[in-house]
């Protein structure tokens, strides 16, 4: 854009100019005349459709300590903040366009976040916009159900709001406008280090929808998303589908809890490249199926980029209630990546398979990883056995479970929202994480050290009476 100087600072200039040629002694300096600086021509209207029809920090309302954010776009500077009242999502809200009316959302420590029931409620960062929200561990950011208000005549449950969503403009093999799923916004593009803000100390609940079995909302979805984005202690329980999901992307991802989601802890697709290390996440009863689920592109397993993450330090509990068929891990559709030093216990199928229809990279690498099951189903076919136990140098344990259950012999009782092993029990002789400046070396197997007391866990944040 060409600037203009103001009139009395041009003829500034011109006086300094001319003041240096006679100093100089420049008898033949000749003093230019100052031309009127022109006004400059006003900018174009905002045309139907553009920022100016969009919403801002203004549509908000805040009465009888409920600030009410209405349903749509929004774009400037838009803060929760008003530490008297929770904030209603009142439909779906969109942080931005993706089409240059961009926005930047700050939520501080401690703020109550609630989605409408009813009203297909989320919340959306679309491409080239931000969130900073940033809690603690004594005051997380909670986001919830309007439902899960304390009354005893509204009783709050999976899918009772879509969930977040944060899109970037990272790469995916889907392309550079992948579509995300439940309308949820475009993501990718070639911008592997984009920054969509920083997201830690965060709870979310009872988010999620499952439209079809394709299209669905998680807890937490991260598509498209680059690596200078922080990701970091985030808890998600009871959502509708996946726990937590990335589509793509480069993101990485430290201390994430995944408790009694419907579909997955953990699932990846569509290219993701990211790092993740430090995580727990429990099926709830009948609730729940894979501890993961990892794919590169169901469509075409050679597509570019090949999901390649490498994750670390993970203990996934299954549950033994019920009659299921899934597993603990579960790898297809050309994935590649890695996974270090986690822990894999209580799934009724198996503790890993490897689809032969559609099969993972054979660049994929399980190695210092822990499995308890039942003698005989740790592996679910011999693909998975053979790529994971038939090579001793990749120290993956198979440890037959020996009590009613792989959790009382790990945790000394029957799982109850405590990831902490007893002393000896998965302590390793070798550091079980990879070698790697993103991840700390960790000398045992699982999320949490042998030995942690309760109160420093890393996990213990935004726990509610029972999960």
């Amino acid at each position: 854009m060409l600037r203009y100087l103001p009139i009395s600072r041009t003829i500034l200039a011109i006086s300094l100019v001319s003041s240096f040629n006679v100093a100089c002694g420049d008898d033949d300096a000749i003093t230019p005349t100052a031309e009127p600086t022109p006004e400059p021509e006003p900018g174009p209207e905002p045309e139907p459709g553009a920022c100016s029809e969009r919403l801002t920090q203004d549509d908000i309302t805040c009465e009888a300590q409920v600030c009410t954010v209405p349903s749509g776009n929004y774009t400037g500077d838009i803060s929760f903040d008003d530490t008297d009242s929770v904030y209603l999502l009142d439909g779906p809200v969109y942080i931005g366009d993706d089409a240059g009316c961009d926005g930047a959302l700050t939520i501080p420590a401690g703020i109550e976040i609630r989605g409408a029931a009813g009203k297909d409620s989320l919340l959306a960062i679309l491409r080239g916009s931000t969130i900073d929200a940033d809690g603690s561990k004594d005051n997380p950011i909670t986001f919830t159900s309007s439902n899960d208000d304390g009354d005893d005549e509204t009783t709050p449950a999976a899918g009772d709001w879509g969930g977040v969503i944060i899109s970037g403009k990272a790469s995916a093999n889907c392309g550079n406008d992948c579509t995300g799923e439940g309308d949820s916004g475009l993501y990718g593009g070639d911008e592997d280090e984009d920054n969509s803000g920083t997201f830690r100390w965060v709870v979310i609940s009872y988010g999620g929808k499952q439209f079809t079995g394709t299209n669905e909302l998680n807890g937490l979805a991260l598509q498209g998303v680059g690596s200078e984005t922080i990701v970091e202690y985030v808890r998600i329980q009871e959502s509708a589908d996946d726990c937590i999901e990335f589509f793509g992307g480069t993101v990485n991802a430290k201390y994430i809890v995944g408790v009694g989601c419907g579909d997955e802890a953990i699932d990846y697709t569509a290219g993701w490249r990211g790092k993740l290390q430090f995580a727990v996440t429990a099926k709830i009863g009948t609730v729940g199926q894979n501890g993961l689920e990892a794919s590169s592109n169901g469509d075409n397993a050679a597509a570019v980029p090949v999901s390649s993450p490498m994750i670390s330090n993970v203990t996934f509990v299954g549950s033994l209630e019920g009659v299921d068929t899934f597993h603990g891990l579960k790898f297809d559709s050309g994935t590649a990546g890695a996974v270090y030093g986690s822990v894999v216990l209580d799934f009724k199928e198996s503790g890993v398979i490897y689809d032969v229809e559609n099969p993972p990279s054979t660049d994929l690498i399980l190695m210092n990883n822990y499995f308890c099951a039942p003698a005989g189903s740790h592996a679910a076919n011999d693909a998975a056995n053979d790529a994971v136990f038939g090579d001793v140098d990749l120290n993956n344990q198979a440890v037959d479970r020996v009590a009613d259950s792989c959790a009382e012999d790990i945790f000394g009782a029957p799982f109850a929202n405590s990831w902490i092993p007893a002393e000896g029990v998965l302590d390793s002789e070798v550091n079980t994480a990879p070698d790697n400046e993103f991840f700390e070396p960790t000398m045992y197997f699982g999320a949490v050290a042998p030995g942690t007391t309760p109160e420093d866990a890393w996990y213990n944040f935004g726990f509610p009476e029972s999960p």
